[in-house]
């Protein structure tokens, strides 16, 4: 479930267009709370994939496992960061590249 971390005005009189802003909020979120089963089924679909193709790749348990936890977060965000345009997303964005970055370069798997 969703929180919603929104104070709505408890005087609509004072406030109406917090309160038109706590109604179009409430309507987006539950929109987007509809949407997260198809989102998680792609995102499963993908990991699936993802592991069945470094089986076929590869028996290297430790080697699967840098793949998916150092190498393909650090290609995400930066495939992230070049695709938005979005100022502020790109800055996000670049922190968890860079981020990811220096935990895929601290890896010993890196370093061999």
């Amino acid at each position: 479930m969703i929180y919603r971390l929104v104070e709505c005005s408890p005087r609509p009189d004072v406030y109406p267009s917090q309160n038109l802003w706590c109604s179009e909020g409430s309507k987006a979120i539950d929109s987007f709370q509809q949407q997260i089963p198809s989102m998680a089924q792609g995102i499963h679909a993908w990991w699936q994939w993802v592991t069945q193709a470094l089986k076929v790749a590869t028996d290297d348990l430790d080697l699967q496992n840098w793949v998916l936890m150092y190498l393909l977060p650090w290609a995400y965000w930066q495939q992230q960061t070049d695709k938005t345009r979005h100022p502020l997303l790109k800055a996000d964005y670049r922190k968890a590249t860079e981020q990811a970055y220096a935990r895929l370069l601290k890896h010993p798997m890196t370093q061999q």
